[in-house]
């Protein structure tokens, strides 16, 4: 019984580990704040765990706490957008030192790390 239980949560880890590294799937809170429509600026924490300040370049306000928001890093080289439904939260982030996107709630977002692809 013991032999079962222990190749159950072995292939159980080895499973969760595949699927974390192979995604690159994580889940965790990447706002340092909680974004609203008239935040002028959002600090997003990164994969790397440093972080990185956006300043708000437009949005649209849809109301019953709906609404669209992008900005731009203080370097000028990274972007930001996301879309708020209620309390769900969906984006992306765009810059030289990491590319991601995210959903989930506003205390814990999955977050799913983007490649670098580029076509010429």
């Amino acid at each position: 019984m013991k032999s079962i239980i222990f190749h159950f949560y072995l292939r159980f880890f080895l499973t969760v580990s595949l699927f974390s590294v192979s995604g690159g799937l994580l889940a965790r809170n990447v706002f340092k704040e909680k974004p609203t429509f008239h935040s002028a600026d959002l600090e997003i924490i990164l994969v790397d765990r440093s972080v990185d300040r956006f300043e708000k370049k437009g949005g649209i306000d849809l109301g019953n706490n709906q609404f669209t928001w992008s900005g731009e890093n203080q370097k000028g080289n990274g972007f930001l957008t996301l879309a708020v439904m209620g309390e769900s939260v969906r984006g992306s982030v765009l810059s030289p030192q990491s590319n991601f996107q995210f959903k989930g709630d506003f205390e814990n977002q999955k977050v799913f790390k983007q490649s670098n692809k580029r076509t010429l």
